[in-house]
């Protein structure tokens, strides 16, 4: 099994889509953050004067970053393909680390939002990579849920299709002060 991380950091890599985009990526900022996940997040992070480049090559090679999350829209496809903006210039920065070291889990991508066909919005450098989707909120309420009943976390994981049972544990299951209180509460310790 794969160790949990102790103190996972993570740089959030996102286009600057619409403002209703915009304002969901925040939601996922902060709700990570209120699950104890340490954020680099550009609207939190950068302030006026700020390198906009040397802020983007920092969170995205910085040792202490567990992860770089991918939140992938059709916005980020069209700018990581044509290397625009700050999606391409981080574009160019990560599918280095993805081609040379094909075994890698620090870069995540994330189904964010899908094409009004229904399909994945994948950078040509990510699409032979594994992906989260996060498209269907059902599905991550749905196993969220599934975790807090006591299903066996093997069981969980089989549903899912995971390989790995770490990453159904660090997606679906999130402790907090209350639920370990009520677990202890149902087990008789107190």
């Amino acid at each position: 099994m794969k160790p949990s991380i102790e103190n996972p950091k993570v740089f959030i890599s996102y286009a600057w889509s619409n403002e209703e985009y915009q304002n969901k990526v925040l939601s996922f900022a902060t709700a990570l953050m209120n699950d104890g996940v340490d954020v680099l997040f550009d609207k939190w992070s950068l302030k006026e004067g700020n390198d906009t480049y040397a802020f983007m090559e920092k969170s995205v090679v910085d040792e202490k970053v567990t992860n770089v999350l991918i939140l992938l829209d059709p916005v980020y496809e069209e700018k990581a393909n044509n290397r625009q903006g700050g999606v391409g210039t981080e574009t160019q920065i990560i599918s280095n680390e993805v081609y040379n070291k094909t075994d890698q889990t620090k870069f995540l991508p994330i189904v964010f939002e899908r094409k009004e066909n229904g399909d994945i919005p994948k950078p040509v450098y990510l699409k032979q990579t594994l992906h989260f989707d996060l498209t269907n909120d059902d599905t991550y309420a749905y196993c969220s849920n599934m975790a807090k009943t006591g299903i066996n976390p093997k069981t969980l994981q089989y549903l899912m299709g995971h390989s790995d049972i770490g990453v159904t544990l660090n997606t679906y299951t999130h402790v907090k002060f209350e639920d370990a209180k009520e677990d202890l509460k149902r087990s008789k310790l107190i």
